[in-house]
């Protein structure tokens, strides 16, 4: 779990990300009962790992979790004895679960040995999942295999049937064979890291295609999480209206890299291959950017009504272009060059303009503009 908008900065000496593992924040110092004198703390140059300096007799043992939440780093208590991860739970409000959402955060079960008892803390989840963090998508398990954890039981209740196939269709699984030895989850249950196959076959026959969608999502929502935490603001939608110019539209700026465009416009509604997809408030339609082979925006476009380009917007019929730009590819028109080498571009579609686009010199390579136009996908 991680809080949002985490003040990270790796190498600066007092880094709480490398200090006892990683829990989330938002709890203001002194959250304990009783008032807490926060330990220096910093790590080895070397080994990285978390050195405490100065142990006072006022030391508490929560005051590296509190130092952590100072600097809102994110914390993982998963391997905390429990007694530790409950008290270190007990530093956020009541209804932890509910708050580690709001924040941003990611929470995710153990496996464990009863496949109905995941799906019912799957469905748990979805009542308190912020929509604001990645549609309130994403789902993970621990597996601890590892360790100690007892793991999914044989299952005479809904088998599942050999052979059957991958989430994505690509894959087909029949029974694993060692030598001699084949596994079978109605028989065996996850008798190995292997089985996870069939765990997973398991849980879409009592909850449904559903519960793997949102699974199949999980290391999205995990690695968004993290970009939270190292400051990267949370998804919002553009403004309904604007107004392109050579350079971009807003934070959406031609040559800016992928993480430049994270910070300055906070985190995409969609990132289909090189493309960052943001909605717009208010309105229909939406705002792209695609980025080259070298990460760089090459690309920004819109859908929405509002926008406008040089004078035209979504809707404007094709004849008003003719004074404007020129058929480049396709249904594509290039306008004017503008500063350094970029073009408007309008793609048009049952006789009017659909989207509007700013792309810069290298991009307005026929190939190239085809290309970016099919990435936008606007």
């Amino acid at each position: 779990m991680a809080g949002e908008r985490a003040q990270s900065n790796p190498g600066d000496g007092n880094d709480c990300d490398v200090a006892v593992a990683t829990l989330t924040a938002g709890a203001p110092a002194g959250s304990s009962t009783t008032p807490v004198r926060v330990i220096p703390i910093s790590s080895d140059p070397v080994t990285r790992l978390p050195v405490v300096r100065h142990v006072t007799p006022a030391y508490n043992r929560y005051s590296i979790v509190n130092r952590c939440f100072l600097v809102h780093s994110a914390s993982e208590v998963d391997h905390m004895d429990v007694k530790t991860g409950n008290n270190a739970l007990s530093l956020h409000d009541p209804g932890e679960n509910t708050r580690i959402y709001n924040l941003g955060g990611f929470v995710t079960p153990i496996a464990g040995a009863s496949p109905q008892s995941f799906v019912a803390q799957w469905h748990s989840s979805l009542k308190i999942r912020n929509p604001r963090f990645y549609n309130g998508t994403g789902f993970g398990y621990g597996a601890d295999m590892n360790g100690l954890a007892e793991q999914s039981q044989p299952t005479s209740g809904h088998p599942i049937s050999y052979p059957f196939t991958s989430y994505d269709g690509r894959v087909r699984f029949d029974r694993e064979q060692w030598g001699q030895r084949v596994f079978d989850l109605n028989h065996d249950g996850v008798a190995n890291y292997g089985m996870y196959a069939e765990w997973l076959q398991e849980l879409q026959t009592l909850a449904g295609r559903p519960i793997l969608n949102d699974m199949f999502h999980g290391a999205e929502a995990y690695v968004q999480m993290w970009e939270r935490a190292y400051g990267v603001p949370a998804g919002s939608c553009r403004p309904g209206r604007g107004s392109f110019a050579a350079g971009g539209i807003g934070p959406l700026r031609l040559g800016g890299t992928t993480q430049a465009l994270l910070y300055a416009a906070g985190q995409p509604a969609a990132r289909p291959g090189p493309t960052y997809r943001y909605c717009v408030g208010g309105a229909r339609g939406a705002v792209a950017a695609v980025f080259d082979g070298g990460g760089r925006v090459a690309m920004v476009a819109s859908s929405a009504p509002g926008y406008r380009a040089a004078g035209v917007a979504p809707g404007t019929r094709v004849r008003a272009l003719r004074r404007r730009a020129r058929r480049a590819v396709g249904n594509v028109w290039l306008g004017r060059r503008l500063q350094g080498g970029a073009r408007f571009a309008y793609v048009v579609r049952r006789g009017r303009v659909a989207t509007l686009a700013v792309v810069s010199g290298p991009a307005t390579q026929r190939a190239a503009l085809a290309a970016d136009v099919r990435a936008a996908g606007l």
